[in-house]
């Protein structure tokens, strides 16, 4: 993976876009309205990774302590556990169930926190 795909996601552009697109899409989703909620879920964090890969200066996310975590820690299984988080929250949102969303939440938040432990001992 290029620096730029790693260090993209720690800028906090990229994490308010994805932030925001995924409680968009799942109220959307909860309103049953599929379609414009995946492409609310898909393309402005699309848009967001071309832009900020392309145009974006990340020596300040590479240099950054976060940076490093975030290129440490984001393994393909990582980013597995990230978007099956967030399958969790749609599916439940699309089905009314706001505790198994808060589930699907806390997959997510696990996911980012995966190695922390492990961070703070490599330091």
């Amino acid at each position: 993976m290029t620096d730029a795909l790693v260090y993209h996601q720690a800028h906090p552009a990229k994490l308010a876009v994805d932030v925001a697109s995924s409680a968009a899409s799942c109220a959307l989703l909860w309103r049953g309205e599929l379609a414009v909620a995946m492409a609310v879920a898909w393309i402005p964090s699309i848009i967001a990774s071309l832009v900020i890969t392309r145009f974006v200066d990340l020596r300040r996310q590479r240099d950054g302590a976060f940076g490093r975590y975030v290129a440490d820690a984001m393994t393909p299984a990582v980013t597995a556990q990230r978007l099956a988080g967030q399958v969790i929250m749609w599916l439940a949102a699309y089905r009314h169930e706001a505790l198994v969303m808060a589930l699907g939440a806390l997959v997510i938040a696990l996911a980012w926190l995966t190695r922390v432990g492990v961070a703070a001992r490599s330091r």
